[in-house]
């Protein structure tokens, strides 16, 4: 039990709006001809004439700045100020000056009520994911157009939790405690509807959280995972429990983790549809017709099948199809004509975790796709190569990294993909070979720094390269790559990986391409048996499994924190994150009055005790972490 009742009120950071304008509370000037921006660098495509304009004028306010750069699409210069800075966030245009500005609201701490909890946020860590919901607001799909102005969000998910104080029947019906300490998976699902913590629930960028009862009790059970070694299963362990950021870091970590699971067989009950089948096919008509639901038929001889299979119904074409099936989609998809133009109509049609079935296609046939779909709705595309469907479904296909393959990181300078490589190369089974890329030489020395005595000490040969600067072909031969891991949010990079891909490779859209991201496709690598796949979020089996691993010491999660500060300079972090300043996570500490965001390596200058805690490579321990509680003021009241 804590020794403290909790306070009356709490810092957090709300979110009133869309754009980092409404992220915690502005407190600048209320219009913008009184808001300096002399210090704010201009927009990198400003024409030299723009540029001459802004050096020659006094006026360097806000509204003067949008007034001689008149950014495409930009509100007026008379808007409010908290909507110019928005769009220059939006925009990617500077708006590290205006930090100072911005402090998180002071607000009522919660009571809770009949089945929530009320707990302590230990640690809460950045997440990009969180700067999408920042820019879109209320549009964002998980949180369902709600007017954020009378309605108000707080993002972050990547938390550490210690539960305070529970609302009648929690504790009889959930069993939870008073001090219990606890990660939390933010994907929660009520009747198969996003309830995400951190989206449609407040989250943990605030000092004190308020859990509500389906956190305890939804569609997944409960999102609540103890970080304590004798509260779990699958030891034996080597610590007694989590510290306070790598309980927060085992949520990415487990996205990285997650078991990405797929069908085997057609979607019984389902929607297939052939398209191009002849009489030759009849068979596999006829199977398709003893699993799926409903068979559609379009080209080749589809009356004549029809004719044979009662349950298949002919249709005129892909537009037929199209008003057949609805919003439903097809879950099934099997291509007997080699048409790529076929391939892009049919694939618009595709429902979520649907599977398309293609013929063998020439070298360098290449179809549009809605790449980001693989990602977000886990569509498959696989060259049928089987005499059956029942086969082609029930082929083995990996979904994870080949122990001592031949691996390539593409866009791995973010923190993802330092997880990523982390994860690789503790691995029992790690690649015996990789190639990292990154195009910012920064972020890629410092990557080589981080990674490459690690790596060489488990015997990996690891390269490190910038795609700009460096002609690939002269370190990759042709079809010799067993992973791709997709780390940037652009198809371009990975699809430049394509040729070489090694058969039955894989390639893993990691970082989340928007749907409707169409991007060419080479329809004669799938005929190699390479296979695309999406890896979106994690399950609570993925969380706690991260958690496992890391109380037997088998991961690392500290190895991700890059900077630690207090919840008071939220806003700032985030900038970063959202500009990509940072390679490594930020984890802020609600409870300490920390000075500013500090990156690890400038720890000596503010808390000298702490660096000496580091492990031998520089990275945060929980050693680092008890030391910086012990000489940390706390925040005030």
């Amino acid at each position: 039990m804590t020794k403290a009742a909790p306070p009356e009120t709490i810092l957090a950071c709300m979110l009133t709006g869309a754009g980092m304008g409404y992220y915690c509370e502005y407190t600048g000037p209320t219009s913008a001809a009184d808001l300096d921006a002399s210090k704010v660098r201009p927009p990198r495509k400003a024409t030299a004439e723009q540029l001459a304009a802004w050096d020659g004028t006094a006026d360097k306010s806000l509204a003067a700045f949008f007034r001689v750069f008149a950014p495409e699409g930009a509100p007026p210069p008379e808007a409010d100020p908290r909507d110019l800075i928005s769009f220059l966030s939006h925009e990617l245009i500077d708006i590290a000056p205006f930090a100072p500005l911005f402090r998180p609201q002071r607000i009522p701490n919660y009571t809770p009520g009949p089945g929530e909890t009320l707990a302590k946020v230990e640690a809460i860590c950045l997440c990009f994911s969180d700067c999408k919901v920042i820019h879109q607001g209320g549009a964002h799909v998980r949180l369902f157009h709600r007017d954020l102005a009378k309605e108000p969000n707080i993002p972050g998910h990547e938390a550490c939790l210690q539960v305070v104080a529970l609302g009648e029947g929690t504790e009889a019906n959930h069993g939870v405690h008073l001090g219990e300490r606890y990660s939390i998976q933010a994907d929660i699902y009520v009747d198969g509807v996003s309830h995400a913590f951190g989206y449609f629930h407040r989250g943990a960028m605030q000092q004190y959280t308020c859990l509500a009862e389906e956190v305890l009790d939804n569609d997944r059970g409960n999102c609540l995972i103890p970080i304590d070694a004798d509260r779990l299963d699958g030891g034996p362990f080597v610590k007694p429990d989590l510290g306070r950021a790598e309980a927060g870091l085992s949520e990415p970590w487990g996205c990285v983790a997650a078991r990405i699971e797929y069908r085997t067989t057609l979607k019984p009950g389902g929607t297939a549809w052939f398209l191009g089948a002849t009489m030759a096919d009849l068979d596999q008509v006829a199977e398709a017709s003893r699993t799926a639901g409903r068979v559609l038929l379009t080209g080749g001889d589809a009356a004549g099948l029809a004719e044979k299979v009662n349950a298949a119904q002919p249709l005129a074409d892909v537009a037929a199809v199209r008003q057949a099936v609805g919003d439903a989609g097809v879950d099934d998809v099997i291509v007997k004509t080699p048409d790529p133009k076929l391939v892009e109509a049919a694939a618009d049609l595709l429902a979520p975790h649907a599977f398309m079935l293609l013929p063998p296609f020439d070298p360098g046939t290449e179809a549009s796709l809605d790449v980001g779909a693989i990602h977000y709705r886990g569509h498959y595309y696989l060259t049928h190569t089987q005499p059956t469907l029942a086969a082609t479904y029930a082929k083995p296909r990996r979904t994870r990294l080949k122990p001592a393959g031949r691996a390539m990181f593409v866009g791995a300078g973010g923190p993802m993909g330092q997880i990523w490589l982390q994860t690789a190369i503790d691995s029992p089974q790690p690649p015996r070979w990789m190639l990292v890329t990154e195009i910012d030489d920064t972020r890629l020395a410092h990557l080589e720094a981080l990674f490459r005595r690690q790596a060489e000490a488990k015997g990996i040969d690891i390269h490190f390269a910038n795609p700009l600067t460096t002609d690939l072909a002269s370190l990759v031969d042709p079809h010799s790559l067993d992973d791709v891991v997709g780390l940037c949010p652009v198809w371009m990079p990975i699809k430049a990986t394509e040729p070489l891909l090694a058969p039955d490779g894989l390639i893993n859209i990691f970082a989340g391409i928007k749907v409707g991201t169409k991007g060419p496709v080479d329809l004669a690598m799938l005929a190699r048996g390479v296979t695309i796949i999406g890896n979106s979020g994690s399950a609570v089996e993925d969380l706690q499994g991260v958690i496992v691993g890391a109380l037997r010491g088998d991961l690392r999660p500290n190895t991700s924190v890059a900077v630690i500060g207090p919840l008071a300079k939220a806003w700032e972090a985030m900038r970063q994150v959202m500009y990509r300043e940072t390679s490594g996570k930020i984890c802020l500490f609600p409870e300490l009055d920390i000075p500013d965001l500090i990156p690890l390596p400038a720890l000596a200058d503010h808390f000298p005790t702490v660096p000496g805690k580091l492990d031998e490579h520089g990275m945060w321990t929980r050693e680092a972490e008890d030391e910086l509680f012990n000489v940390c003021p706390r925040v005030k009241p």
